[in-house]
């Protein structure tokens, strides 16, 4: 079921136009968060949030990161903070560590994964996991964007990353 604003008539609604898509509630849609124009959808059990919807930074690792999920950003039961990352091609983020445990799942591209003293050719399906306070860095060697999840955990706080 999808909640929002209908844009026939330009309000939370179940308007009846044809294509609409949006399916009444039959309780308050008070939790429906209107976002940079998209929708972050809140249901009963579920949290949905498109990934056009995050806001684009640039981290201290120079990534351009988008977050999908954090603890303190969102009313949710959870200890870890998920991330979507960009490293565009013939870039790397910079050397940096985290007090925390962190997992980069590859989504497309390929590059090198840096961490302490060891390094190793990554691609798109596999999962790369980081030890606390590793010495870290991801360069794109491939011809387009590497893209990646990244999931710390505890979720990621700005006093547990260093720049190297």
């Amino acid at each position: 079921m999808i909640y929002g604003e209908c844009s026939s008539i330009g309000r939370a609604s179940a308007c009846g136009a044809e294509g609409c898509g949006i399916v009444p509630r039959h309780s308050p849609v008070d939790k429906l968060n209107r976002l940079r124009g998209g929708f972050l959808i809140l249901l009963e059990y579920m949290y949905i949030k498109d990934l056009k919807d995050c806001e684009e930074i640039i981290a201290g690792d120079k990534t351009v990161l988008r977050e999908f999920l954090h603890p303190s950003k969102a009313d949710l039961k959870l200890r870890y903070s998920l991330a979507h990352a960009l490293v565009k091609s013939g870039q790397s983020s910079q050397l940096h560590k985290l007090k925390t445990s962190e997992v980069y799942y590859i989504l497309q591209g390929q590059g090198k994964m840096h961490v302490d003293k060891e390094s190793s050719v990554v691609k798109a399906g596999q999962v790369i996991y980081i030890p606390p306070n590793s010495k870290q860095y991801i360069e794109n060697t491939g011809d387009k964007d590497l893209k990646f999840l990244c999931i710390v955990d505890p979720a990621w706080k700005p006093e547990d990353e260093e720049i190297l």
